[in-house]
C-alpha cells in the first residue's frame, strides 16, 4: 500500500453526507459567532455585576442569588461551547 486511505463505497457516501451536513452547518455557526460572543459575554458580564448589586443592596429580600450567578455564569461559557463546535465542524 501507498499510504493512502481508500473508502469503500457506503463510507464515501457516509463521508459526502456528513460534509454536505457539516459545511452550511459551520458556515452558519462562523457568521453568527462575533455576535453570540459579544452578546454573551455582555449578558455574563452585566447580569452578574447587576446580581451582586441587587443582593447586597437589599432592594429585593428574596433574590436568587446563586441562581442569577449561575445562569449568568452559563451565558459566559456558551461562547466557549460555540467555539467548541466550531473547531468540531471544521
Amino acid at each position: 500500500m501507498n499510504g493512502k486511505r481508500q473508502l469503500s463505497t457506503p463510507g464515501a457516501i457516509g463521508a459526502l453526507i456528513w460534509m454536505l451536513v457539516r459545511l452550511p452547518i459551520y458556515r452558519l455557526l462562523l457568521i453568527c459567532e462575533p455576535i453570540l460572543r459579544i452578546g454573551f459575554t455582555t449578558i455574563a458580564v452585566l447580569g452578574m455585576i447587576a446580581a451582586v448589586f441587587i443582593e447586597f443592596s437589599g432592594s429585593a429580600p428574596h433574590f436568587p442569588f446563586w441562581g442569577a450567578l449561575l445562569f449568568f455564569g452559563c451565558c459566559g461559557l456558551l461562547p466557549l461551547l460555540h467555539r467548541a463546535a466550531l473547531r468540531l465542524l471544521a
